[in-house]
C-alpha cells in the first residue's frame, strides 16, 4: 500500500460530524421532511454508521 493510500485509510477510520450530519439529513428526506426533533435524525444515522462498521 502506498503512504497516500495508508493516509487515506487513516483519514476514513474514524465518524466525524460531518458524517453523521449528511447521514441524518438523508434520513430527514427519507421520512418525508417532517417538522420534529432534528436529535432523532441525527442519533439514528450515528447508530447506522456505527453498526455499519465505519
Amino acid at each position: 500500500m502506498s503512504e497516500e493510500s495508508e493516509k487515506e485509510v487513516e483519514e476514513c477510520d474514524y465518524i466525524t460530524s460531518e458524517h453523521i450530519h449528511i447521514a441524518a439529513y438523508f434520513n430527514w428526506q427519507n421520512r418525508g421532511c417532517p417538522h420534529g426533533d432534528p436529535l432523532f435524525d441525527w442519533d439514528s444515522a450515528h447508530k447506522q454508521i456505527v453498526q455499519a462498521g465505519r
